[in-house]
């Protein structure tokens, strides 16, 4: 998942799910009283030092006046489904240090995710495993050095480090290796991840690398040009996702496995549109006729496009394929396209209008939120399931029709979208998720396909007052 799009859209779905728990007595309600409680009673009288648990034997001390967050204690680090599940979140802003002391073995899931402030990190060397965007957009972070017990790195780490120029590692650590600051694996044949604080402008990856893991490049905002040779054969996902200056991305003519035409990096038989470089200035693109996939992430970022022309060999739109592409005002989805991926549009602010065809049959999580220019939406007949926070705040759409294979509303579908003034809600419909009207303050009908007791039996979720307090017709 693009965690680094979706933190306005995660702010606002939580504070709704916060609401929702209050007074509740659930598990995860509980927990967040109880760590709360665990903070407290570690606060010192003069409130310098505050505290708590962030793993079962593990516990975290941050010292208000220096800034220097504590983590000791034996075992893992808990894993945060969301940074702000983390309990140092609403002080991530004044922490500049963070020591993980001998003892502690992982260092959590997103669990320093936003400290912004942070500018030194000590990792003892019994810390195994540090989990995906453990250090993610930790912008003022300018170097990191990883121990030798450290044998496994998730993915996206450190994206969004716009300071980070170095990764070291310890010359023990017999699974991974550092070259120039780049972290490499330990035999030095997958690049793992490019500082994204280097400032040189271009970059000729060595020719012993082989792969490029997920997100190796990501956010790296200073490149220009990338040259990759003839010995890569695998590129993971994101790998070059919003690195907003980078304008071509050359591929060596004897590589087996890949391609690039105009700067623009593609599969070897040209049928796999991998990566458009976000930096490109043109204002419109179209996709040749013998492309069969968008992968994830392609487009993502590329502030410059306008206009994307898909043709009618296309049959995938991957995840996050063109998310934050806030000047796209226009794009044509071909009944040849059988799968649109989560995320795909999200936070295209200018885009307008979305004629979701009859071949797709789901519209997964996330795939039009923070559209907030588009006004009309066709979803098409044969879709089933219209996925969790899919149109959030689309606050200029004034109505929407809901067609009549539907089954499913999920959670926050069209959350905050404040403009909207009517839904047809055809009698398909079983379940409408958790805030999935949540906030849309203007919705005044409810157009329903089937009858009162019809109605009644639908399984709708909490914070649904906007959709309950409206006229049925």
């Amino acid at each position: 998942m693009r965690k680094s799009v979706l933190a306005g859209l995660f702010a606002s779905v939580l504070a709704v799910s916060l609401l929702s728990a209050c007074g509740s007595s659930s598990g995860s309600s509980t927990e967040d009283e109880t760590t709360g409680a665990k903070a407290a009673e570690t606060t010192t009288a003069d409130e310098a030092e505050i505290g708590g648990t962030c793993g079962e034997d593990v516990t975290w001390i941050l010292d208000v006046d220096t800034g220097v967050l504590t983590i000791s204690g034996t075992g893992d680090m808990e894993d945060y489904a969301s940074r702000s599940d983390a309990p140092w979140y609403t002080q991530q802003d004044s922490i500049t240090s963070i020591v993980i002391t001998d003892g502690v073995t992982s260092i959590g899931y997103e669990a320093f995710y936003g400290c912004g402030s942070l500018t030194s990190v000590t990792i003892e060397d019994s810390v195994i495993s540090i989990a995906d965007y453990a250090f993610t957009e930790c912008g003022s972070l300018a170097s990191v050095t990883i121990p030798d017990s450290v044998t496994f790195i998730g993915d996206y780490v450190f994206e969004g480090c716009s300071s980070l120029t170095e990764i070291l590692m310890s010359e023990d650590n017999e699974v991974y290796s550092s070259e120039d600051g780049i972290l490499l694996s330990g035999d030095k044949t997958e690049m793992v991840c490019y500082p994204a604080g280097k400032e040189s402008d271009s970059y000729e990856i060595p020719d012993n690398i082989i792969s490029l893991a997920n997100g190796a490049f990501d956010k790296c905002e200073n490149l220009k040009s990338v040259t990759i040779p003839e010995s890569v054969t695998s590129i993971g996902n994101y790998v070059f996702y919003e690195c907003s200056d980078l304008t071509e991305i050359l591929v060596s003519a004897g590589n087996t496995a890949y391609s690039s035409e105009d700067g623009i990096l593609l599969s070897k038989d040209e049928t796999e549109v991998i990566c458009y470089p976000a930096g490109k200035e043109e204002a419109s693109y179209e996709i040749p006729e013998n492309i069969i996939s968008i992968g994830n992430g392609v487009f993502g970022g590329c502030g410059s496009l306008t206009s994307v022309t898909i043709p009618d060999s296309v049959t995938s739109i991957g995840n996050w394929a063109f998310a934050d592409c806030d000047s796209l005002e226009s794009v044509t989805i071909l009944d040849n396209v059988v799968s649109i991926g989560e995320g795909a549009f999200v936070a295209c602010g200018s885009l307008v209008s979305v004629v979701i065809p009859d071949s797709i049959t789901s519209i997964n999580d996330y795939t039009f939120a923070a559209c907030d220019s588009l006004t009309d939406v066709t979803i098409g007949n044969s879709v089933t399931s219209i996925g969790n926070v899919a149109f959030s705040g689309c606050t200029s759409l004034t109505s929407v029709t809901i067609p009549d294979a539907v089954t499913s509303i999920g959670d926050f579908a069209f959350e905050e979208c404040d403009g909207l003034e009517s839904v047809t809600i055809p009698e398909s419909v079983t379940t409408i998720g958790e805030g999935a009207f949540y906030g849309c303050s203007s919705l005044s009908d409810v157009y329903y396909g089937g009858s009162e007791y019809d109605w009644e039996a639908i399984e709708i979720g909490e914070e649904n007052d906007s959709l309950l307090a409206a006229a049925i017709q």
